[in-house]
């Protein structure tokens, strides 16, 4: 045997052994999901006399059958794609943003931004499903600035699960009596994305993995927006420079 086929046939061996791997997540993403959704119909059936206990396990319900609508095959180009935005991205970004920039950060799972889209608002789980769910206020949601958009990335773009598409982040300007409070408390009153005439347009964009680009541009036109707000994370600073919406350093 050449060491030429022998190279060529490890290359094989490697990439279906990477192949098995990638099909692995995916298979224990979806035991996971089926464990979640068991679990919710167990508990729907304990707490069968409280409609309150009884929405929150039906919504957990109706959260995994959606997830599972875009689960897919994780691929190496995604997975160092989402460990280069969680490593690099807000320290990139601050580089760019001077310290009091007033935009802030919503970070979501791929399947709210587009109900979030569909709706033209942002709004706490309290308002838009009746919902408590970790700090959420009534009118409040959760924001980041620049200094500690680390948070959002983190936390809000379900990251570890490889098998669903990275989230997005809304990226919003603050009424501004809010600019100052917003930082502090990392909350801002619920945003509308489609404001009425003489209102405040609170909507910069939405920042998008380039494997969802296409996706979040066709409900972007769907419901009424620019598809133009559709922005690749690191293309974030060109998409600022051409709107000359903030300034950037």
């Amino acid at each position: 045997m050449s060491e030429n086929t022998s190279k060529q046939e490890h290359a094989v061996q490697t990439q279906s052994n990477i192949e098995t791997d990638y099909h692995a997540i995916l298979q224990a993403d979806i035991e996971r999901s089926d464990r979640m959704i068991a679990n919710a119909k167990y508990n729907l059936i304990l707490h069968s006399q409280s409609p309150t206990d009884r929405r929150i396990y039906m919504q957990e319900i109706q959260r995994q059958e959606e997830m599972r609508e875009y689960f897919r095959l994780p691929t190496i180009t995604d997975i160092e794609y989402r460990a280069h935005l969680k490593n690099t991205f807000a320290a990139s970004l601050a580089k760019y943003l001077p310290d009091n920039s007033s935009l802030r950060f919503h970070g979501t799972s791929i399947m709210a931004a587009k109900h979030i889209l569909s709706s033209g608002t942002i709004s706490s789980a309290v308002d838009h499903d009746h919902t408590q769910r970790s700090m959420d206020i009534q009118g409040k949601i959760s924001v980041t600035s620049p200094n500690n958009l680390r948070i959002t990335i983190n936390d809000y773009l379900n990251l570890p699960i490889k098998s669903l598409p990275i989230g997005c982040v809304f990226v919003l300007f603050p009424r501004e009596s809010e600019i100052s409070s917003s930082e502090m408390t990392m909350s801002m009153n619920n945003a509308n994305l489609k404001p009425k005439i003489g209102a405040v347009d609170q909507f910069c964009a939405v920042l998008c993995p380039p494997e969802s680009l296409d996706r979040v541009r066709g409900w972007l036109t769907k419901y009424g927006y620019p598809s133009k707000l559709a922005v690749e994370y690191f293309d974030f600073k060109n998409f600022l420079i051409k709107s000359a919406k903030v300034p950037i350093i």
